[in-house]
This record gives C-alpha cells, sequence and structure tokens, in this order.
C-alpha cells in the first residue's frame, strides 16, 4: 500500500528538514568560534604572564583572561543592567499620579542624561510629560519590548563571555602551554589548606607572543585593505555597521529617538561616550585607528568606511563619538607638545 503525504505534512517535514538544517549550522559555526576561543585563551594567558614576573596561579589567570577577552562585554552587561533598572522605574512611575512622581521624576531625568539614546526617546519623553504625547499604552509597550530586549541581549553577552563555568576549565589551556615550553611551573605555595601552583611565562614563550600578535596585526591591517578596497559586499561581515549581538536592541532604541538628527540634544560629552553601547556601535576597522596619536586611515578612507553605515542616526552617533575622541586625543598631544617646547627651550638657554 502507498501513502501519500498531505500538503500540510509536505510542509511539516520541510518546517524540519529547514530546523535541522539550521541547527546543524550554528553546531557547526559554535565549533569553528570554540576552537578560536580556545587559542585566544592561551593567548591570553601569555598576555597577562608577560608582565606578571612573580606569575600566577590558575584562579587568578582564569579571571584575568576573560577580563582581557571580554572586558568591553562585561561593561555592556553592566550598562545595559542601569538602562534596564531605569526603564523599569519609568514603568513604575505611571501607576502613582503626577503630582506624586515629580520628584522621581527630576532624579530619573538626572539619571537619563547619562544615556543620549535614552533621554531623546520620544516614548520615555512621553512617560515623563505631564500630558503625554502618546498613547500610554504604545509608550508602556515599548518600554517592555526594550526591556525584553535588554534582557536577551545580556543572556547572549553572558552566554559568550565565558570560557570556562568552573575551575578546572582552564587547565587543558595551562597544560598545552607548559608541554608546549610557553610557560613553566615556578613555585607551589599554600593557600587556605591546599597547594597553588604559580606559573610563569618562559623565554620561548614571550617569542611566541611577540610573533602571535605581530602575525595578528598584520591580519587586521589586511583586513582594513579589504574593507578599503571595497572587497565586501553591503551583506558581508566587514561592512556591518553593528555586531549581531547588539542589532535588535539597536534597532529597537532606534525606534525612540526622535528626528534624524537627535531632536535637542546639540552635543555628545563625557560620560556617555564613554560608555560601551556606542563603542559597540563603531565599526572594528573605525575603532581602531580612534585609540593611536596617528591616524590609521586617509580623509577620504574615513569618509568611505562612514558611508557604508547605512543607519542615520547610528552614523551620526559614531561620528560623534569618534569627534570626541579624537578631540581628546588632540588636546593630550597639543599638551605633550608645550612640555616639549618648554624643556627644549630650557635645553637651548
Amino acid at each position: 500500500m502507498l501513502f501519500h503525504l498531505t500538503s500540510t505534512e509536505k510542509e511539516m517535514s520541510s518546517m524540519e528538514k529547514k530546523k535541522e538544517k539550521n541547527e546543524d549550522f550554528e553546531r557547526k559555526v559554535e565549533q569553528f568560534e570554540l576552537k578560536w576561543r580556545k587559542k585566544l585563551a592561551e593567548l591570553a594567558i601569555l598576555l597577562f604572564l608577560s608582565y606578571r614576573k612573580d606569575g600566577a596561579h590558575a584562579y587568578e589567570l582564569r579571571t584575568r583572561v576573560e577580563e582581557i577577552l571580554f572586558s568591553k562585554r562585561k561593561e555592556a552587561k553592566k550598562m545595559l543592567e542601569e538602562v534596564k533598572t531605569l526603564l523599569q522605574k519609568i514603568v513604575l512611575l505611571q501607576a502613582i499620579s503626577y503630582e506624586e512622581r515629580v520628584e522621581k521624576i527630576d532624579t530619573i531625568k538626572r539619571q537619563l542624561e547619562l544615556f543620549p539614546f535614552l533621554i531623546n526617546n520620544k516614548f520615555i519623553q512621553s512617560l515623563l510629560d505631564k500630558e503625554p504625547s502618546i498613547p500610554l499604552s504604545d509608550s508602556i509597550d515599548y518600554l517592555n519590548e526594550l526591556i525584553e530586549l535588554i534582557d536577551q541581549t545580556i543572556d547572549a553577552i553572558e552566554s559568550s563571555s565565558m570560557l570556562w563555568s568552573n575551575i578546572s576549565g582552564i587547565y587543558p589551556s595551562i597544560n598545552s602551554l607548559e608541554k608546549s615550553g610557553f610557560i613553566a611551573l615556578k613555585r607551589t605555595e599554600e593557600h587556605e589548606g591546599r597547594l597553588r601552583k604559580i606559573y610563569v611565562i618562559t623565554n620561548i614563550g614571550r617569542r611566541a607572543l611577540q610573533k602571535t600578535i605581530s602575525s595578528i596585526l598584520e591580519i587586521i591591517r589586511f583586513m582594513f585593505q579589504m574593507v578599503i578596497e571595497g572587497w565586501y559586499e553591503e551583506k558581508d561581515i566587514m561592512a556591518s555597521s553593528a555586531p549581531l549581538i547588539y542589532g535588535k536592541l539597536f534597532k529597537k532604541f532606534r525606534e525612540g529617538i526622535v528626528g534624524q538628527n537627535f531632536g535637542s540634544i546639540t552635543s555628545f560629552q563625557q560620560p556617555h561616550l564613554v560608555r560601551p553601547l556606542l563603542s559597540f556601535l563603531i565599526p572594528p576597522e573605525l575603532n581602531a585607528m580612534v585609540p593611536h596619536t596617528g591616524a590609521l586611515l586617509s580623509a577620504q578612507q574615513l569618509e568611505q568606511l562612514l558611508s557604508q553605515i547605512n543607519d542615520d542616526v547610528q552614523r551620526e552617533l559614531v561620528i560623534s563619538t569618534m569627534k570626541s575622541r579624537l578631540e581628546g586625543i588632540q588636546n593630550i598631544i597639543n599638551e605633550v607638545l608645550k612640555v616639549l617646547d618648554t624643556l627644549s627651550n630650557k635645553a637651548n638657554k
């Protein structure tokens, strides 16, 4: 007897195959990422030990390695938690009369000054006004969606910012480096009734670290060149203007921003420009040039890269952030030049 699948069964079968394909895809990506994270962990161990003459034990290495690799993500998590708490306060305000919440609103407005992408948000503004310009339900729904996305983003940060669930996870990396001769056991010391092994970097480890860093810098330089010469299409990896982990959250923030030029916000100054969210919105090839006293890109190359950011608000945030950072560097350079001129004049007298 022959059995024929109905259209519904065929559709379900097709959906199951698509789901299996997506799961296989994600599994392969995660496996590749995991391999690189393990190698990055070994590199971070060498980096930390390279400036710790007295060495370090496994517990300290575990903490420091995760700080080296994921410090910006952890800062972003902390900032997002602050934003979430603030948004929850705004939602809870709606349960009391306007007269009762006037004092609390003033406090919240001062806190909002730290977050330009919130203070100029039309839904938040409406909730803080005496006469809301947007239906209350719409604003509350928006904030609840934003809070839910923040929770999802925090979960994503946590899952991608941990190398080892417990201390035993670091030992394969330590054993691999020790076996290769890149680190060595210097001594053992007693701590709370247990012996701790203290490891130091060896000469061959320092040399391996130097060569690895040199190779990484060459790869990064090549990546910049690929972007500048337009090797990548708009949808490809290097042209992506915001990391996937923050993509949905940024779009939700974007929905609430008033106008294309941030409405009443006329300038972006410290401390909110150092906030991690804005840093993550800057494409890596642009972010890399900012810490240096000499720009890695020419003005023409910079303009080309900025033109790849299609979202007007995001582009303005990137430009404002970069201007602030570069102006800060310029001020430092001017101060240093003054000191050098003073020393030079003294030497010539």
